[in-house]
């Protein structure tokens, strides 16, 4: 026979919302991610043509695909990596804090 410990459930003590011990995420609303997505591809294609890029341009500035930077305009993607948005706010010479809505 094994040695196996009793399975003991305990709370929590994380606020909601917040990553499980595995690191998954708390599910988000989905309203809420199509809400942001629409304000940070409006910030996005804004500070662009503030600044008379190109999506090329700002693409090869980046060190990003066209296609991405014409995905994240149309609010395709959701949730562009970290990486993603530091390297376009970098390219328009912003701070990563600056370009989120």
């Amino acid at each position: 026979m094994t040695n196996r410990r009793p399975l003991i459930v305990r709370p929590t003590g994380r606020p909601p919302g917040s990553p499980d011990r595995h690191g998954r995420a708390a599910r988000v609303d989905s309203s809420s991610v199509r809400a942001f997505a629409r304000r940070f591809a409006q910030r996005v294609h804004d500070l662009r043509l503030e600044r008379d890029l190109s999506v090329l341009e700002l693409a090869t500035a980046a060190g990003v695909s066209p296609h991405t930077i014409r995905g994240i305009e149309r609010a395709d993607y959701r949730s562009p990596g970290i990486l993603t948005v530091y390297k376009i706010a970098r390219a328009m010479m912003l701070s990563p804090t600056e370009i989120l809505p």
